[in-house]
C-alpha cells in the first residue's frame, strides 16, 4: 500500500523504543458503488468494488505542538511511547478524494489497516477512528482540524499485533457524499478519555 503525503515540517528521528502501534501501510478504504444516481435501486451485483487510498497522509506529536509530520512511510505511528526520557503521543490523519463517487450510489465501505509493531500487547490498544474537517496543510497538533463525530472502534484482536483490521464506514462515506463534500478526512488514534469532541488519547 502506497501513501501520499505533502512536504511541510520535519520527519522525526527513530525513537529508541517501539511506539504503542504502528500501522501498517496507515489506512485504505474499499468501496463499492454503483454508476447509478444516488437513491436509485441498483442492485449490488452491478457495483465496482475499489481500493482506495488516501490521497494524504500525516501525523502529529504532542511533544513537538508545531511540527506537521506528511508522510510516505509504509507504517505509521499512533499512540503514546517514551523516546530519550521524552513522552511522545501522535495521532494520524488521512484524507480521501470523494470527487469520483459524485452522483453515484454508495453500497458499502470499508476501512482497512493492520498492526507491524505494538509496544505491549497486554495492554488496551482499542483504535478509534473520527472524521475531522479537511486541512488545507498537514496538520501539527496544534493546528489540528476540528473534530466533527466518531466513526467507530476496532477493538484489539488476535494475534498481535493483527495483521488485518477493518471497520465500516457506509453511512460516514454515504452521508460525506451526499452533502457534497470533495474529500473525507479520518482522524486514528488510540482509545482513552474524552471530553465532548475533543480527544485525549490514552497512553
Amino acid at each position: 500500500m502506497q501513501l501520499n503525503g505533502g512536504s511541510t515540517g520535519v520527519r522525526p528521528g527513530r525513537p529508541r523504543r517501539t511506539p504503542r502501534r504502528l500501522l501498517t501501510g496507515g489506512l485504505a478504504a474499499l468501496l463499492t458503488a454503483t454508476g447509478a444516481l444516488a437513491g436509485t435501486a441498483a442492485p449490488a451485483a452491478a457495483g465496482l468494488t475499489q481500493y482506495v487510498l488516501p490521497t494524504s497522509v500525516s501525523y502529529t506529536d504532542a511533544r513537538q505542538p508545531a511540527l506537521a509530520f506528511p508522510t510516505t512511510a509504509a507504517d505509521v505511528p499512533v499512540g503514546t511511547w517514551q523516546a530519550d526520557g521524552a513522552t511522545h503521543t501522535t495521532r494520524a490523519y488521512f484524507t480521501f478524494d470523494l470527487t469520483p463517487y459524485r452522483g453515484k450510489e454508495i453500497i458499502t465501505a470499508q476501512v482497512v489497516t493492520g498492526e507491524s509493531t505494538v509496544a505491549d500487547c497486554t495492554k488496551p490498544r482499542r483504535l478509534e477512528l473520527w472524521r475531522t474537517d479537511t486541512p488545507a496543510t498537514p496538520p501539527t497538533w496544534n493546528t489540528a482540524p476540528a473534530v466533527r463525530e466518531k466513526v467507530g472502534d476496532v477493538g484489539p484482536t488476535a494475534p498481535c499485533p493483527a495483521g488485518y483490521l477493518e471497520l465500516g464506514v457506509s453511512e460516514v462515506i454515504r452521508q460525506a457524499v451526499a452533502d457534497g463534500r470533495d474529500s473525507l478526512t479520518l482522524m486514528a488514534r488510540i482509545a482513552g478519555p474524552t471530553r465532548g469532541t475533543s480527544t485525549s488519547d490514552g497512553g
